[in-house]
């Protein structure tokens, strides 16, 4: 194998976390690569392109979640990791990826896009930006003037459709995926309606308890086998991870984010962590798959 190719950066709200992820391969990774911080390295990165026989992309936000870098990289020649484009486009829209995710038999909560001023009734709901900025934007509404409040700041503070959920009060649980691989599944540990915002998925000293208990044998059955069920169906690779919530015996899907963060805190290396591998072989699987 010739070099590898490491991009990061941009200029995005979530580039320090970008960052971050991309030090996590520098740190573990076992074989000759060169870095790239987009877009200031961009022209050297296109000169040097023939050099590498794969790209490392590790960006978060618009124009890398949505897939374009990869297309880009694919129009290039280069082998990437991650996820092929198009599964990066069709995740990134919450709506529709669970309107597909319905379609296999996999129960999702109620949802719809929010157009215009309507009347709700059972209350509670989730709300939030359909495409970005869910870390940020997403709130538990419990009536109507919790809802109108939330609905105008979400507009006001972003130009995304707002996606309205049924709230199911449920446990929730994180099945990460690697080549393939069900890793051991990450359980949430919360006393009331909490959800993963930028500083838990991202701090090394989150507000929420992520705990990796033996579940139940047909729990974790079901949690696996909707898991890849849904990884297969939209051409993941290399890795992503699958949320759930479970409330009694069902199962619903929560999201797949085919980006995960990758830092020593984050939760595919911790699950990794958990069969007694290293980072290093982490690495080595995602980069060779």
């Amino acid at each position: 194998m010739k070099k590898i190719a490491i991009l990061s950066g941009w200029t995005s709200s979530e580039r320090d976390v970008a960052l971050r992820s991309a030090e996590f391969f520098e740190k573990y990774i076992n074989k000759d690569f060169d870095f790239y911080d987009f877009p200031t390295d961009l022209e050297k990165f296109l000169k040097n392109k023939d050099s590498y026989d794969l790209a490392v992309p590790v960006f978060h936000w618009q124009y890398w979640e949505d897939g374009k870098i990869f297309a880009f990289l694919e129009i290039l020649g280069i082998k990437t990791t991650f996820s092929p484009y198009e599964t990066h486009a069709i995740w990134l829209n919450k709506y529709v990826t669970n309107e597909l995710v319905s379609k296999l038999w996999v129960w999702v909560p109620a949802q719809f896009l929010y157009k215009w001023k309507l009347e709700l009734e059972n209350f509670p709901f989730i709300v939030k930006p359909n495409r970005w900025w869910s870390s940020m934007y997403t709130y538990k509404v419990e009536n109507k003037d919790e809802f109108d409040e939330k609905i105008k700041y979400i507009k006001a503070n972003t130009t995304d459709d707002i996606l309205v959920q049924e709230f199911v009060e449920a446990e929730e649980y994180s099945v990460s995926i690697v080549a393939w691989e069900v890793l051991p599944i990450m359980k949430v540990q919360k006393e009331k309606w909490e959800f993963f915002d930028y500083e838990n998925k991202y701090s090394n000293s989150p507000k929420i308890k992520e705990t990796w208990p033996e579940i139940e044998p047909s729990l974790e059955s079901s949690l696996a086998f909707q898991a890849k069920k849904v990884y297969n169906f939209f051409n993941c690779r290399w890795y992503a991870r699958v949320d759930f919530l479970v409330r009694w015996e069902d199962i619903f899907f929560l999201e797949i984010n085919t980006i995960p963060g990758m830092t020593e805190w984050s939760i595919v290396p911790k699950s990794w962590a958990k069969t007694g591998r290293s980072f290093e072989e982490l690495i080595e699987t995602i980069i060779n798959n």
